[in-house]
């Protein structure tokens, strides 16, 4: 942009870009989701009618049906909800920058944080000033870069003619934009970009300002930032449910994409999508297995996941100056993607497994030495721990009122428990101080004690108190103020059975953290709750009713032997691959007021 001559150009690509993310109408209807990006706009190829979810509120859904456990042997009919409009998260926008441009920079972690939707994962809405703003300025040093380093490739450097360089610029447009947009242009797509570089070289700018401009306008469309690999594909409807409209090709291919791997799909995906191997629910699973199989790939989700559903979200903020946040997150990636990509699958070994992963600066967390930055897999003591709610990133994170943040997580994440809202001025726990004699279990004990605290403690608090084994920093101790810790439940029941009750009235019985973590890998209640998570993962949106057969069929099939009627050990994998093979992943209940 140094040419005095094009001064503007910058702003010219500014101003397509706010077309993009503005006039295309990602801004809020009355309901709070975005609008459909290219709705009425020529360069989206007129009205787009495909996708789902436009201007649908969050679903919060009826929960009754959806909270009942699924009944073995029993095959529930499916439907689905609406499909909510989503913008990539900054996760995924930087692993869509990484495999479409090779940029490692992690673009969006500039961005201000996406905050969660009702589901409790992120759900980005409207596109801030702020954020157009980066999109902008992250859009114009991607396409510069990527351009210089030839990651986009140019099919001509300097064409001899007009309709020579028409014809460069359309196949770049066309080439490029495929692999951007997740899908084929319309024309009036192309025509718009190539308009847009013909306007850059009016503008007194080079062939190469004018080609940088056309590639960062793509970068900013709402094209590439949203979910809506549509196009002007007219909608379909289910066959056997005509209130259901099928996704497209391109969108069952991205929807796949970005819920196992975070990011794009990649050329096989896309192989598969055109061949229509998508249209069948073994095409889909099959892909689904394949996608699970790339650890490199699929641990991006996969830690996502994690890190959201255990409320993990603030380890990189663990202790400021040192990069200890980010080498705990690595463990957690490690050791998640040891169960699910390489390992069994299974809930109960990502709760009961013995073992971590650490470096030469995790490993004294734990009371290990390892040499090297490179993560190994270590062998935890099984007296003291097993599993993800015994390893320092989760008990750390959620080291700030260790038994209450800890028995909520277990609670309300791993049972899908609720919690009321406290009712009156409740006197804060009283303070640890370095005269005080009482344990941190004696303390929340006290507080417990309270009347009007005592109905809300007495839900999580014995989750919680079976991991006073370990410190508010998750170090494992025998001891606090010179007593022996005490990590049983309470007293549960008529017969006070020491042990915790489940949401479902269910006492698991437990006196220590070894033997909590035993009885909730063995319990239903947490396996249906892990997998109505991680439906709200793949959704973007609370379950509902409409969702509750898919569910159940997909949780049948991965806690249950193929006759559906013998129990086993709930696969999360297989739960993955079953839950893209149903109604609630390939179709979506159309809009109030969509066009059809």
């Amino acid at each position: 942009m140094a040419n005095a001559k094009i001064t503007n150009l910058s702003s010219l690509t500014a101003l397509v870009g706010a077309a993009a993310l503005f006039g295309f109408g990602c801004g809020s209807d009355p309901s709070g989701e975005p609008a459909a990006p290219g709705a009425g706009a020529s360069s989206s190829g007129g009205s787009i009618n495909g996708g789902g979810g436009v201007g649908a509120a969050p679903v919060a859904g009826s929960m009754g049906a959806v909270m009942d456990l699924p009944k073995p042997g029993v095959i529930s009919a499916e439907s689905a909800g609406v499909m909510p409009l989503r913008r990539l998260t900054h996760r995924e926008f930087s692993n869509t920058m990484a495999e479409l441009l090779g940029d490692t920079t992690k673009p969006g972690s500039t961005f201000e944080p996406d905050g969660p939707g009702p589901g409790g994962f992120e759900a980005p809405r409207t596109v801030a000033t702020e954020t157009a703003r980066g999109y902008m300025e992250a859009a114009e040093e991607l396409a510069a870069t990527a351009l210089t380093a030839k990651k986009v490739l140019v099919p001509c450097s300097a064409p001899a003619d007009a309709a020579a360089e028409a014809t460069c610029i359309t196949s770049l447009v066309k080439d490029f934009g495929a692999k951007a947009y997740r899908r084929e242009l319309v024309q009036s797509e192309v025509d718009d970009l190539v308009t847009l570089f013909q306007t850059a070289k009016t503008l007194g700018g080079t062939f190469q300002d004018a080609v940088t401009a056309t590639v960062e306008a793509m970068l900013q469309s709402p094209n590439l930032l949203y979910h809506w690999e549509v196009g002007n594909q007219p909608p379909a409807r289910d066959p056997e449910n005509a209130d259901l409209v099928a996704l497209t090709a391109d969108q069952l291919a991205s929807r796949l994409s970005y819920f196992l791997w975070e990011s794009p799909p990649d050329a096989a995906l896309q192989m598969a999508a055109r061949a229509g191997a998508l249209a069948t629910v073994d095409g889909l699973k099959a892909q689904a297995a394949r996608l699970l199989m790339d650890d490199a790939r699929s641990r991006r989700a996969l830690f996502s996941f994690h890190k959201q559903w255990l409320h993990m979200d603030n380890l990189e903020d663990l202790d400021p100056g040192t990069d200890l946040g980010l080498q705990l997150g690595q463990e957690l990636e490690n050791f998640v993607a040891s169960i699910v990509v390489s390992g069994d699958g299974t809930l109960k070994s990502l709760l009961t497994a013995p073992y971590t992963f650490a470096n030469a600066s995790t490993a004294p967390e734990y009371g290990l030495t390892v040499n090297g930055s490179g993560f190994t897999q270590v062998s935890l003591d099984p007296t003291q721990r097993v599993g993800v709610l015994m390893q320092v990133p989760f008990l750390r994170t959620n080291g700030t009122a260790p038994p209450v943040r800890r028995g909520l997580a277990v609670y309300k994440q791993l049972l899908c428990g609720s919690v009321p809202l406290p009712a009156g001025d409740i006197p804060m726990v009283e303070a640890d101080t370095p005269d005080s004699t009482l344990t941190t279990r004696q303390r929340f004990a006290k507080h417990a004690d309270i009347a009007c605290a005592t109905g809300c403690h007495a839900i999580f608090d014995p989750w919680g108190f079976a991991l006073e084994s370990f410190d508010s920093l998750g170090h494992y101790r025998t001891q606090e103020k010179g007593k022996p810790i005490d990590v049983t439940g309470l007293p549960q029941g008529p017969e006070a059975v020491i042990g915790g009750t489940t949401p479902k009235g269910k006492i698991l019985p437990f006196k220590s953290g070894i033997e909590m973590v035993n009885a909730l890998a063995g319990s239903e209640e947490v396996s249906w709750c892990t997998s109505r998570h991680w439906s709200r993962f793949l959704l973007g949106r609370m379950d509902g009713d409409a969702d509750a057969g898919a569910m159940s069929n997909a949780y049948l099939a991965a806690a249950y032997e193929p006759d559906r009627t013998t129990p086993r050990a709930f696969s999360v994998k297989d739960f993955l691959v079953s839950i893209v093979g149903t109604k609630a992943f390939r179709f979506r209940t159309p809009s109030a007021g969509e066009p059809l």
